[in-house]
């Protein structure tokens, strides 16, 4: 089977971006939401990303300090 090159490149980009969401201690369910909107999947409003998106930064902040 032949398939265009960008579908590999996507599926390279979204295993990187599970590797960093992973990294950043992110739950599966969180993950999966976070992927549907930066695949543009599903709608998702801008305060509540934000929100979520401050929430879980300020909680990775918390496991790398010293």
């Amino acid at each position: 089977m032949n398939y265009p090159n960008n579908i590999f490149k996507e599926v390279i980009q979204d295993i990187e971006f599970i590797k960093r969401a992973q990294d950043l201690g992110f739950t599966l369910e969180e993950f999966k939401d976070l992927l549907a909107a930066s695949n543009g999947d599903e709608e998702f409003h801008s305060e509540e990303m934000l929100n979520f998106a401050s929430c879980k930064i300020k909680e990775a902040e918390k496991k790398f300090v010293i």
